[in-house]
């Protein structure tokens, strides 16, 4: 199972609760029709009929919540490992005689 985006992952949390939501409301300025096009590919989203109105509406699905429990992966560093740099300064030589 494909662990959801941080946008698929907004857009599914904003309509767990709901019996269904408008696709323009599902996260406003945030997902837009790719997204849930993807959403309803991946079965995370189910869609219902249309309005008379012709707004359009969606659900999440069971495979949906089943997606949004699962943890968020931790990302990796995209830093490169730093390595211990020899150091530059070297002891004085004695220059000083002693008395």
């Amino acid at each position: 199972m494909d662990t959801p985006t941080a946008r698929e992952r907004k857009a599914l949390q904003n309509i767990e609760f709901d019996e269904w939501e408008y696709d323009a409301k599902l996260y406003p300025g945030e997902v837009g029709q790719g997204t849930i096009v993807k959403m309803l590919e991946k079965a995370w989203l189910e869609r219902l009929p249309d309005l008379p109105s012709g707004q359009k509406r969606v659900r999440i699905s069971e495979l949906g919540k089943k997606a949004l429990s699962t943890p968020v992966a931790a990302k990796a560093s995209k830093r490169p490992v730093l390595r211990t740099l020899a150091p530059k300064v070297r002891p004085m030589s004695p220059k000083i005689k002693s008395r």
